[in-house]
């Protein structure tokens, strides 16, 4: 709040006490500005054009009702959708 403010709410602080009590709580540190990400460049996503030509991997992981945990790999062909 303001000094202003301050005094119309009935509190006779000086700028001296608002500073000191900002210094307290650390307010006076200087805000930290966002690192903004240079632009990218919209890419279309690439078709392959024949099987085998381009494959994807994924790492999935569940449980079981049990509570035990497991994981695998998916390797995918991007054409016909099959897995390996």
């Amino acid at each position: 709040m303001r000094r202003k403010q301050l005094r119309r709410q009935g509190r006779p602080w000086n700028h001296k006490r608002i500073y000191r009590v900002y210094e307290l709580k650390k307010l006076n540190l200087r805000r930290v500005a966002k690192r903004r990400l240079p632009q990218r460049e919209r890419v279309p996503l690439y078709v392959p054009r024949l099987p085998d030509s381009v494959w994807s991997a994924d790492f999935m992981s569940d449980t079981l009702i049990c509570g035990r945990r497991y994981r695998l790999v998916n390797v995918v062909d991007d054409f016909s959708r099959e897995l390996l």
